[in-house]
């Protein structure tokens, strides 16, 4: 992929609103786990070593920008020799995903890119093959869609043309910058099965998601698919909550330092970092907080 002049990869991990799910984690989403040994954070720096390993660039630069009240993560155990992974947060109040990516751009050259993708998801495939077919494409921005033609998070750009974005005020990047950008300049959707995205904003598309990784990865029996919502396709359990082994943990999620009492059942459901669920208590499609103030 030597042709692509791909200087950095930018993360999206901002949000103006945060969901329930957010605002009862007290660690960021992006330390949420996919599998038992695999985060949302873990899961985006083996795409990107991928990618960086098919570019010609020593070290690609990977930027993941969140908001101001974003938790800072440890990166101790991120070290990449193919990837310099950085966290950093918006250098401008309100300033939305276009104008942050517009004050992005000043740093690079007119011709090089940027590749372009919101942090929240989980992407089943070859982001490597994605971003290769973007480059095929060959205009100002790029942006992939699921088979069904829906435009997906994902994009590649061209520096310069973020540079036609106003310099000062809020800019979303897709209900204003493209629109405005699309009439003077090359601005396309490029349909492709290389990869499927599944966002992690709310309960339900984090479970969705979970799900659809253990399938892709053979994890579960892909008949499993087609299985009655009371047959759980997967349970994931911090190894540092205490868990009594009459629990029950369907289709959910126990974080670090909860507790699960004697009998009770979980399902469909996330228990936050050090949230508490009692004896013969049931929990049904619902994010139980932190148990600590």
């Amino acid at each position: 992929m030597e042709e692509l002049n791909l200087k950095a990869v930018v993360l999206l991990a901002g949000s103006v609103r945060p969901s329930p799910l957010r605002r009862a984690i007290s660690q960021g989403f992006l330390s949420l786990p996919i599998d038992g040994d695999c985060t949302i954070l873990d899961a985006w720096q083996r795409q990107l070593n991928d990618l960086a390993t098919s570019l010609s660039e020593a070290k690609l630069h990977v930027r993941i920008m969140q908001d101001r009240s974003s938790v800072l993560y440890d990166l101790s155990h991120q070290a990449s020799s193919r990837i310099k992974m950085t966290f950093e947060q918006d250098p401008f109040a309100f300033r939305g995903t276009g104008g942050l990516l517009r004050d992005l751009a000043e740093e690079y050259d007119d011709d090089e890119f940027l590749f372009v993708a919101n942090a929240a998801q989980v992407v089943l495939g070859s982001v490597k093959d994605m971003v290769r077919e973007l480059a095929t494409v060959k205009a100002d921005i790029a942006i992939a869609a699921e088979q069904d033609g829906t435009p997906s998070d994902i994009m590649l750009i061209r520096s310069g043309i973020l540079k036609t974005i106003g310099k000062v005020g809020y800019v979303d990047i897709k209900e204003q910058a493209l629109p405005q950008i699309s009439k003077k300049h090359d601005v396309r959707v490029h349909r492709s099965n290389t990869v499927q995205t599944f966002q992690v904003r709310t309960l339900d598309s984090y479970l969705n998601a979970i799900k659809e990784f253990h399938v892709f990865n053979h994890l579960v029996d892909h008949r499993e698919q087609t299985l009655e919502d009371w047959q759980a396709t997967f349970s994931i359990v911090d190894t540092k909550a205490k868990m009594h082994p009459t629990a029950i943990v369907h289709d959910s999620v126990v974080l670090e330092g909860s507790v699960i009492e004697e009998n009770a059942v979980i399902v469909r459901s996330v228990i936050a970092p050090n949230g508490y669920v009692a004896s013969n208590q049931s929990i049904v499609d619902t994010v139980i907080s932190s148990n600590i103030e």
